[in-house]
C-alpha cells in the first residue's frame, strides 16, 4: 500500500504505507481537512475587529498576531498570544487563538483553561466545542472528545451553515469508525454529510469506514466517487489500488497505481509558488507591532538624550556656556523622553 503525500509548492511524493498507519493518523488528517472553517476562527475573529476599530495599538498588535499564526511560527505566536491576551484579556477570539497556541505546542490542560475563558467571553460554542473536541481527542480522552464534537453539532453555527455541518459530522465519522468502531452510526453521519454536502472528503470518508468494516464493494463505488468529484487527487488513485489488490482485481489496481503516479510527475513539474513579498518588517520585539517607525524612534530615544548631555558639556566651555548647556539638555529631554514613554508603553504614537 502507498500514500502519496502533498507536499509545499504543490508536488506529491508516494511511499509505501500500511491500513493500520493508516487508521491510527486518520483522525489527524481527515480532522484536519474536513475543519477547514475552525482553523483560523480566532485570527479572523480579531481581524473583524480591527477592520472597525480606530485604535491604532490593538489594530497593529492584531496584524503582527496575524503574521505570526500565518508563518506557522508555534514558538511566536504563544508568546504574542499572552502578550494579547493580558494587554486585552476581553477579547474572546484572542482568548480562542491563545488556547490554539497552546494545543499547537502540545500544552493541552492550558489550551483548555483558555478555551473555557473564550467561551465565557461569548466565542462561538460551535467552534468552542470543535477545538475541545481536538484538545481531549490529542489527550486521548475519546469519550469526551466524541461528545464535545457532538455538542458542535449543536451550536449555532452547525445550525445555520450546512456546509460546516456536513464538516462536523465528517469528523465525528473519523472518531466513531477509528476510535470505538461503531461503524453504523459512523455510516449514519457520513450518509447525512454527503446529503448536505456532496464533495470527495465524504465519498473518501464513507469509503475508509466501508473498508474498515470490510465492505470492499461499498468502499471502491465511493472511492470513485471521490476520484470523479477529485480526478487531479493521486491519493484517491492509491487508495482505490489498495481496494482493488484486495480483491484481486490487479490490472486496475496497476492502471490506478500508474495514473497516481503521472498526476505526481505532472505536480512536480509545476514550478513551487514563491512566498508572497511583505512590505517592511516586523520589529523583533512584540510589544512595539509592526509600525515600521519603531525601530527608528527606538533607536532615538535612547541617543537623543546622552547627545544632549554631551552637547550640554562642551557648551560649557563656550560664553554664556551654563544657559545653553541646560537649553540642549531640556531639548534633548523633550525630545527623547516621549520616544522612550512610547516604547516602555509597548507603541510609538505620532
Amino acid at each position: 500500500m502507498y500514500r502519496a503525500t502533498r507536499v509545499p509548492g504543490g508536488s506529491y511524493y508516494v511511499h509505501p504505507t500500511t491500513w493500520e498507519d493508516e487508521a491510527a493518523t486518520g483522525i489527524v488528517t481527515g480532522a484536519a481537512s474536513a475543519a477547514g472553517w475552525a482553523i483560523g476562527a480566532g485570527i479572523s475573529g480579531l481581524a473583524n475587529l480591527a477592520r472597525h476599530t480606530q485604535d491604532r495599538r490593538f489594530a497593529s498588535a492584531i496584524k503582527t498576531l496575524e503574521d505570526a499564526y500565518e508563518a506557522d511560527d508555534d514558538d511566536r505566536l504563544l508568546e504574542l498570544a499572552d502578550y494579547f491576551t493580558r494587554r486585552y484579556p476581553d477579547i474572546a477570539p484572542g482568548q480562542f487563538i491563545y488556547a490554539e497556541a497552546f494545543e499547537r505546542k502540545g500544552q493541552f490542560d492550558a489550551a483548555l483553561q483558555a478555551l473555557d475563558r473564550a467561551e465565557q467571553l461569548g466565542m462561538d460554542d460551535t467552534q468552542v466545542h470543535f477545538l475541545r473536541a481536538g484538545i481531549y481527542g490529542q489527550m486521548e480522552v475519546y469519550g469526551t472528545a466524541i461528545q464535545e464534537i457532538t455538542y458542535a453539532l449543536d451550536g449555532s453555527m452547525a445550525r445555520s451553515y450546512p456546509d460546516i455541518r456536513a464538516e462536523i459530522l465528517l469528523t465525528r465519522v473519523i472518531m466513531l469508525s477509528q476510535w470505538i468502531n461503531d461503524y453504523a452510526m459512523a455510516l449514519r453521519d457520513a450518509n447525512e454529510a454527503i446529503a448536505l454536502m456532496p464533495q470527495s472528503d465524504g465519498y473518501r470518508i464513507r469509503g475508509d469506514v466501508y473498508r474498515q468494516s470490510g465492505d470492499l464493494n461499498q468502499c471502491l463505488e465511493d472511492y470513485t466517487r471521490a476520484i470523479q468529484l477529485s480526478p487531479n487527487d493521486p491519493d484517491l488513485r492509491e487508495r482505490r489500488a489498495d481496494v482493488y489488490e484486495e480483491l484481486g482485481r490487479r490490472e486496475e489496481a496497476a492502471a490506478d497505481r500508474a495514473e497516481a503516479a503521472k498526476i505526481s510527475a505532472a505536480a512536480e513539474a509545476q514550478p513551487a509558488e514563491m512566498p508572497q513579498q511583505r512590505t517592511g518588517h516586523a520589529p523583533r520585539d512584540p510589544r512595539l507591532g509592526n509600525n515600521p517607525l519603531a525601530t527608528p524612534a527606538l533607536i532615538c530615544a535612547f541617543i537623543v538624550p546622552p547627545l544632549g548631555l554631551i552637547l550640554g558639556l562642551v557648551a560649557l566651555g563656550f560664553e554664556g556656556g551654563r544657559s545653553k548647556a541646560i537649553a540642549a539638555v531640556v531639548i534633548s529631554i523633550i525630545w527623547g523622553l516621549p520616544l522612550l514613554i512610547g516604547v516602555a508603553t509597548g507603541y510609538i504614537s505620532w
